[in-house]
Formats: C-alpha cells, structure tokens, sequence
C-alpha cells in the first residue's frame, strides 16, 4: 500500500481518541494507533508518532516497548516514524500490537500500535500429488450416486482466498445434454459415479481418466484422476468367424490338422478365470462302424483335428461340426466348422453289367458302333482307358 494511504487511515482514527496517556510532561496525541498494510509488500515507514511535551521543545526519545519480539519493526528514536523491516506474512500473524513509549527525562508516556496485514492471494491451491486413483467394479449400479473418491487441495491464504473450488474433466463428462458418469462437488471434492461403468470392448474402457481442477478464483491446481474398473464375468465368448470352412482328403490318418478355431472373450484375461476358454465340440459326428467320434479339438488351443481314420468322401462328402468355447465363469459361445471332403481315386472302376450279349448283323462296315459300355466309380476324377 503506497505511505500516503497509510497515513490517511491514522488521520481519521484520530477523532477516535477518548484519553492521553502519560505522566504530565510527555504524552502520545493518541491512546492508539490502527493502520493497515498489504502482505508481502517492501518494507517502508508505517506511521511517524508524535508526542506533545511541556515544555516545549524538549528531545523526546522513542521506542518500542513491547510486541516486537521476532524484530519487525523499527521506531526511530528521535523522528518517531515507525517502520517495518521485511515483508510481512497474512496467514503467519493477521495483526500485531506494539506498545510504544515517549520518554522526556524521567517522564514517560505509551501508547498502542495495532498493525493490521491485508490478505493477498499469494498462494496457489495445491493438491498432495500429481494423480489419484481408486478402484470400482465395472456394471455396479447399487446405491448410485456414491462417492468413489475424493480430491482435496490445501490453498495456504486464509480467508476468502484460501476458499478452493472444485471442477471436473474427461472421461464420462458429458456435454449437449447427456447423462455424465462423474461429478464433482464443487466445495467438497467429492467425486461422485452417476452411472454403472462398462469395463470391456468395444465401448468401455479399463480404465477412465480425469481432470479435477481446484481454483480460489484466480489461481489453480489440477490433479488427474485415474478410476480403473474391476472386471467381473458379464461377457459370453464369441467366435469372430461364426463359420469356418476346411477341407481335408478322404483317407488322412488319425491325428490330422483339419481347422483352428478361436474365441474371444472380451473379459479381462488378468481377472481370474473370466477370459480363460475351453474348447469342445458339441454334437460331434460319430463313425457308425466303431462308434466312435470322428473329430477332435484341442481344449486349449482350439486346434480341430481327425480322431480316428479315415475318412470316406464316397460315404460323407461333408461334416458340420458345432464348437463350444466356454469361460471361466461358464458362459458359452458356439461356432461351426463346414468340413468338405476332398476326393482321392481309391475306388476300382467297374462296368455296370458283368456280361453284354449283343446280336450284330453280318452287312455292318467296319467302325460300326456296336454297344457302349457303361462303367462304375465313385471318385470324382476319372481319366478311364479301355481295352480289349
């Protein structure tokens, strides 16, 4: 605060005085003295004391009788102007009472020096570090809202500047009308979940980030907020590719790679078992000669490969075969493997009649078609040869 408006205070508290204190020769013009200073401003005069001394004309010596213990202030001894020595802290000490004495030989004469420090905003909130974090699980919608988390920023200016204000950003906030996920209260830093949170693909997320801002009306501080969600068993596995088509010769050994197969279970696969799938096959195609199945899957890996041989494409040209990948939690998804039969030439050709008996004129000319011989097989590809 510039010297002059100091001294205007002091000027109008003079028409407070209601007594002198002293002991006849010397006495103060006020029983106390009320001036003001901004915190933190440079060191400069406060006020100059005068005392009215009979006779006149004699030195009076100033000084400071009590309430300076830490070395504040300075009173000259001669002039009375009273000073402060270094910059002066609100939220340390909000006012100081000095006692000052004049002093004209053995006479003595006190008065009061209240010194009031206006407050500044010198001081930035703060939060206790740079992220939060806290842990929900995903889909609980019981007791909504509640308070998941709260945020708390300390502003060393007291009074109306050390009031912080809270405000969020980021994931889940809304805007154009819709439902946010989080609030915040604005005093408190209570953040608050509006809304069950979805952890998994393709529209949630494991983890949802925030801003929270804290402000006392001109400076801020801003911490992120980190809410991962903990995942429970809400997701079925699935096969990406409902139908997958595989071919495989007729007459493979036991033990051959037809198809792979795989799920996806969009849980999270860290959370226990609720990712972890099992293959098998439902419905699985049986040989009526043995009685046995004809296919297997691996359970872990979901590799589908003969169980037993072989395959006859002239008996089953195709197989439909229905896999089950099942997760940790007992959820099931299905797919289905179309197995197509390739042909190898295993079978004998063989004429559709043991014996033809044909009646032939005598007048035919040589070349002369006789008959067409019709010939049984049921590979696919033939390249026949005849001879006699």
């Amino acid at each position: 605060m510039d010297p002059a408006k100091i001294l205007q205070i002091i000027t109008n508290s003079t028409w407070m005085v209601t007594k002198l204190v002293g002991s006849g020769p010397v006495e103060f013009e006020q029983t106390e003295y009320t001036v003001e200073v901004w915190e933190n401003a440079n060191p400069h005069q406060l006020l100059h004391l005068t005392a009215r001394v009979q006779p006149q004309g004699e030195p009076v010596e100033f000084r400071i009788k009590g309430g300076n213990e830490e070395g504040l202030f300075s009173l000259d001894s001669t002039s009375g102007r009273l000073s402060y020595l270094q910059p002066l802290d609100y939220e340390e000490q909000q006012q100081h009472e000095l006692v000052v004495e004049a002093k004209v030989g053995e006479a003595t004469s006190e008065t009061k020096v209240v010194v009031r420090v206006r407050d500044v905003n010198d001081h930035a909130p703060a939060f206790p570090r740079e992220v939060h974090e806290t842990q929900i699980t995903e889909e609980d919608d019981r007791h909504l809202p509640k308070t998941i988390l709260t945020v708390r920023a300390t502003d060393e200016d007291a009074g109306e500047f050390g009031r912080v204000h809270y405000s969020v950003s980021g994931d889940g906030i809304y805007t154009n009308g819709s439902t946010p996920s989080f609030a915040v209260n604005p005093t408190s830093g209570a953040i608050d979940l509006l809304r069950p949170l979805d952890r998994d693909p393709p529209h949630g997320q494991s983890r949802w980030h925030l801003r929270v801002v804290a402000t006392d009306g001109e400076l801020n501080a801003t911490t992120a907020v980190h809410v991962n969600l903990k995942d429970i068993n809400d997701n079925a596995p699935y096969f990406p590719q409902s139908v997958v088509n595989a071919t495989i010769s007729e007459n493979t050994p036991e033990g051959a790679r037809v198809a792979q197969v795989s799920a996806t279970d969009n849980d999270d696969p860290r959370e226990g078992h609720n990712a972890r799938l099992v293959y098998s096959l439902e419905k699985n195609v049986i040989d009526e000669a043995s009685g046995r199945p004809i296919f297997a899957v691996d359970s872990q890996v979901g590799l589908i490969t003969t169980a037993l041989c072989c395959l006859d494409r002239e008996k089953t040209q195709r197989y439909a075969i229905q896999v089950v990948a099942t997760d940790g939690g007992g959820l099931k998804g299905t797919g289905t493997v179309l197995v197509e039969v390739a042909d190898v030439n295993d079978v004998p050709p063989r004429f559709s009649m043991k014996e033809w008996n044909l009646d032939v004129a005598e007048s035919l000319t040589p070349d002369h078609a006789l008959a067409t011989l019709t010939v049984l097989d049921q590979d696919t590809s033939n390249n026949f040869t005849y001879r006699v």
